[in-house]
């Protein structure tokens, strides 16, 4: 039992993660962005119905405005990968306090742990509000100096230690690696052979 109950709680802390985490990488398309909205929410909301193509999705009405929406929170994500707290720290968490119009709704019984949870809210429950207020929950569980950058492919990634590290996975690591190989390389190999041209007279 206690097993089953660490990987249920496990579970639960891990979803602001992974919230945070697919609305900063994904890119949506004209042909996508309904799927990609509903992201890790899709088989809890809709199951295994297929998504609406004539109902906005999240309160999100077109692909233009989910890219200027999502535009708008990695512009918030890449200023906190940098933070610095005696840096325009206090300005930040106020920017994405206000944003997140987040409130705790009521505290509630958890059927599987036995536990009083929060159930939490958010002022008019739009699509904006609910990709700040899971950074603000995702926050209060990991340190903010996790949330990294990937200096490969510019993915936002949570870092597992309090280490800084500059790579999302060990595939971008490698990659990086040997462009920097074959470019030492190209600047170490000697020129070709030079034809010198003679003449008689």
């Amino acid at each position: 039992m206690r097993k089953y109950t660490s990987r249920v709680q496990r579970r639960v802390l891990r979803l602001p993660l992974l919230v945070v985490s697919h609305y900063a990488n994904v890119r949506p398309t004209p042909q996508s962005w309904r799927k990609d909205v509903l992201g890790p929410f899709r088989r809890l909301i809709l199951g295994d119905a297929p998504i609406p193509d004539d109902l906005p999705v999240f309160g999100m009405r077109s692909f233009e405005q989910l890219e200027q929406t999502l535009a708008e929170f990695r512009e918030v994500l890449d200023r906190w990968s940098k933070l610095k707290p005696s840096h325009g720290a206090r300005d930040l968490t106020e920017l994405i306090s206000k944003r997140s119009g987040l409130r705790l709704k009521r505290y509630v019984i958890d059927r599987r742990t036995r536990r009083l949870v929060p159930q939490w809210d958010t002022e008019t429950q739009s699509f904006s509000e609910m990709l700040y207020s899971y950074f603000v929950l995702a926050f209060s569980q990991v340190p903010v100096q996790r949330l990294r950058r990937c200096v490969a492919c510019e993915c936002f990634f949570f870092a597992t230690s309090p280490q800084k590290p500059k790579y999302c996975t060990g595939r971008c690591q490698i990659r990086t690696a040997m462009k920097i190989y074959r470019l030492r390389h190209r600047r170490t190999m000697p020129d070709g052979p030079s034809t010198s041209k003679t003449t008689d007279g």
